[in-house]
């Protein structure tokens, strides 16, 4: 289509049963035809796509209500994302063009009962998707693509969900240990200090 023209030997398969070439980077499209003896095959037309791939992948977070904790929007194109467990996690993909299928996937869980595909909510213009679920476990994470002209594409960029679990209240009691005798209808003073990581 530049207006160029290429000619290539093709060489015999080990078998004999086919003649094969190869172009080593094509950048753009080209028609081309095989020349055999004189015989002439019909002209094929090679179209060059830009493969799909994920251009921007914003996390919104709502935690547990029991928290307290206010919803927070986080950058996860590349990276580590901490969030608490049972959050409600919206991630938000943007695409380089129109995209047919949209798939987030966690690797690597060892709770068998746990989802470990997403499929995501195309918008109207396929260039964009959304994914909700709750968090359930952590673990790297994949985005697979497939485009309208049916090319797919594992994005394999680093990416994990790091879930941070609710750690149990303390309760602590503080006061002197000598041994004290006491009847049985006398009260006791003691200092006691109960903490929790998101408050009591």
């Amino acid at each position: 289509r530049t207006g160029s023209t290429d000619r290539r030997l093709m060489e015999r398969t080990v078998d004999g049963s086919a003649y094969t070439t190869t172009w080593p980077e094509v950048l753009v499209g080209f028609e081309f035809h095989v020349d055999a003896d004189g015989s002439l095959s019909k002209t094929h037309t090679v179209r060059v796509v830009e493969p799909p791939a994920v251009t921007g992948l914003k996390l919104d977070v709502v935690p547990p209500g029991y928290t307290g904790q206010p919803p927070r929007t986080t950058d996860a194109v590349v990276g580590d994302v901490t969030v608490l467990a049972g959050s409600r996690l919206k991630w938000r993909l943007q695409f380089n063009k129109p995209i047919r299928d949209a798939r987030l996937k966690l690797l690597g869980s060892s709770q068998r009962s746990s989802r470990t595909s997403f499929t995501g909510k195309l918008a109207p213009d396929g260039r964009s998707a959304t994914v909700n679920f709750d968090v359930e476990t952590g673990g790297p994470l994949l985005v697979e693509l497939t485009d309208h002209d049916g090319l797919h594409r594992e994005d394999q960029t680093y990416r994990r969900l790091v879930i941070r679990d609710d750690q149990p209240p303390t309760l602590a009691l503080s006061g002197h240990d000598r041994p004290t005798a006491v009847r049985p209808t006398d009260s006791i003073a003691l200092r006691v200090e109960a903490a929790d990581d998101f408050g009591l």
